[in-house]
């Protein structure tokens, strides 16, 4: 069965979600409850909106309000971290002269996921079983009530707006 991730990046990421498998299993218990903990919180309200939500519109307030355990990570330059799509996260105050940077790329899928794998016996991605743990499951019926739509976040829009004013500019010049 193929990856159920975007093609164009599945090698690399299915690499890493092997690691992160490995690594999983030496994180301290107390750091998968905490991750549990989140995504669990995250999990109830989606399964709770079968119709979908808006990503702009997600109670981040109340959600964060029922989390007590919060870590802080830092790494060193080409350190990469691999979080669950429901993990809420933040940047930090740069408190060093020195600039930072930091790419927040994710990994699409190529449809929904699946938690109730039971009729056709394929396996779970790694994101669905950290979602049924967290929910306290092995699988959940769900089924969405509305069908999947193209969100494009405002930021991307604007920046899409000002290449299409860049590459007409420079046509206009015959660069």
């Amino acid at each position: 069965m193929p990856s159920p991730l975007v093609s164009g990046r599945a090698f690399a990421v299915r690499s890493a979600l092997s690691e992160l498998q490995r690594a999983e299993a030496r994180l301290a218990p107390s750091t998968l409850e905490a991750t549990g903990r989140v995504v669990s919180v995250v999990g109830r309200y989606l399964a709770a909106h079968p119709e979908g939500t808006n990503p702009f519109e997600l109670p981040f307030t109340e959600w964060i309000a029922e989390c007590k355990d919060f870590r802080e990570t830092s790494g060193r330059a080409g350190d990469v971290f691999l979080l669950h799509p429901y993990m809420l996260h933040t940047s930090s105050y740069n408190h060093r002269r020195e600039a930072r940077f930091m790419i927040n790329p994710a990994a699409g899928f190529r449809e929904p996921m699946r938690f109730d794998r039971r009729s056709d016996g394929s396996a779970y991605s790694p994101v669905e079983m950290a979602v049924l743990r967290g929910l306290g499951v092995d699988h959940l019926d769900f089924t969405p009530t509305s069908p999947r739509r193209m969100i494009v976040p405002p930021r991307v829009a604007m920046q899409e707006e000002l290449r299409k004013q860049e590459l007409s500019r420079l046509g206009s010049v015959g660069a």
